[in-house]
């Protein structure tokens, strides 16, 4: 019987499990449910800039986002040496405040915190993360209570590689927002990425218990199963996930990957096929369904699917080149 690394393995050199993250940044913009606390006809300079600076950014102006935003960065630097800090309120906030609602509870953050956040943000979705994270650290250290710029933080250390920083800054969110599922399965994916199986498991149940009709939780829960060698479980999740949402495309995907590991390669096809229908430019769906057509010895086929791979990303090539080798074997075996 092969060890639960040993088909970890295996998988992995074949037609990788890949954990489906929350990296829309729509996910994450908890700044754009701040509500302005005073009338719009009595706004002040830097709440208008505030204003625009969100309208910039759900048109997807960025550049003018990050220039409204630095209009108030600038403002408070060139007026305070310090932020006024972070409190809890229930009662009408100041005009340098922006409050943020959630449910029953009402937040108060200093609107500068808010701009940074809201900059980093803006960075993040141009690509520069660098930019991107010392925003969001400036944000946390104006606010330490801030619980979003904690999770956005992580979201942008996640997306760099910094899984390590990633769980740090989901764990610090999770202790200000116990309520959030969101985080709950950031931080369970973060853990899967570790290695920390366990501790994947019990946050992903706990975004699931949190929020029952979250298929992406059941697809990596149903990824870490995989990686456990519970193979049962995690075929129960994939299908758990696709009957939440049947365009899922990356739970085709891996389910697929799934079969392929059973060697169950027309199963696979089968799902691999649905993926591509769903997401026709993913270059990674037509490599893992070349592998499997190579197994099977339809090498034309499988040439045509890397060829495709390929030219939607050139840097696949040596992995379909060391893929192809390793097929060859494997269909020998």
């Amino acid at each position: 019987m092969k060890t639960a690394t040993q088909r970890t393995s295996k998988t992995r050199n074949f037609a990788q499990i890949s954990f489906l993250v929350f990296t829309l940044v729509t996910m994450f913009l908890f700044f754009v449910r701040l509500t302005l606390s005073t009338p719009a006809q009595s706004l002040s300079s830097t709440e208008q800039e505030y204003k625009r600076a969100l309208v910039n950014y759900h048109k997807g102006d960025f550049d003018g986002a990050i220039a409204e935003f630095d209009k108030i960065i600038e403002n408070y630097l060139t007026q305070h040496s310090s932020a006024d800090g972070y409190r809890f309120a229930s009662t009408t906030a100041s005009r340098d405040d922006v409050v943020m609602s959630y449910d029953k509870i009402v937040i108060v953050v200093p609107r500068t915190a808010a701009a940074y956040n809201g900059r980093g943000l803006s960075y993040y979705a141009k690509g520069q993360f660098d930019e991107a994270v010392a925003d969001l650290e400036q944000a946390i250290q104006l606010a330490p209570r801030y619980a979003e710029a904690y999770v956005n933080l992580g979201v942008v250390k996640q997306n760099r590689g910094d899984y390590s920083g990633a769980l740090t800054a989901y764990s610090q969110a999770l202790k200000l927002r116990r309520d959030s599922y969101v985080i709950y399965y950031n931080r369970g994916t973060v853990q899967s990425y570790l290695k920390n199986f366990d501790e994947a498991l019990a946050d992903l149940n706990q975004a699931i218990a949190l929020q029952p009709r979250h298929a992406q939780a059941y697809l990596n829960r149903g990824n870490v199963w995989f990686e456990k060698g519970d193979s049962e479980k995690a075929l129960a999740d994939y299908n758990q996930a696709l009957k939440i949402d049947p365009k899922l495309s990356s739970a085709y995907n891996n389910r697929g990957n799934f079969y392929f590991y059973r060697k169950q390669y027309e199963l696979a096809l089968r799902d691999y096929n649905e993926a591509i229908k769903l997401q026709p430019d993913l270059s990674t769906l037509y490599m893992n369904r070349g592998v499997a057509r190579m197994v099977q010895g339809r090498e034309n086929e499988a040439d045509a699917d890397f060829k495709k791979a390929v030219a939607l990303d050139p840097s696949l090539a040596p992995t379909i080149q060391a893929r192809t080798i390793k097929a060859r074997q494997y269909r020998n075996q």
